[in-house]
């Protein structure tokens, strides 16, 4: 199993100062506020559902070119995810 840091330090540009990092417990809230399935959100974030799992679990963080889809996802209200889906 790959081993990544618990936080990834990337400047977020709307809030300076601030960094923004993966959480699985937020990503598991999220979904959860989005009233979604862990296969409706693997989908939303384009992957698969056992990857979904894993991050939420915490056994394994995002890679840095899945980390964008991340912070995209969490910055979604629930009609905006919900037409993503429906979209694709």
């Amino acid at each position: 199993m790959r081993a990544a840091p618990a936080v990834v330090e990337q400047m977020d540009m709307e809030r300076p100062g601030r960094k923004r990092s993966f959480n699985a417990d937020r990503l598991k809230a999220k979904r959860l506020a989005l009233g979604m399935s862990q296969a409706q959100m693997a989908r939303l974030l384009g992957i698969s559902s056992l990857s979904l799992w894993k991050w939420e679990s915490g056994q394994v963080t995002p890679r840095a070119s899945m980390l964008e889809r991340y912070f995209a996802a969490m910055s979604m209200g629930k009609r905006e995810a919900w037409k993503v889906i429906e979209a694709n």
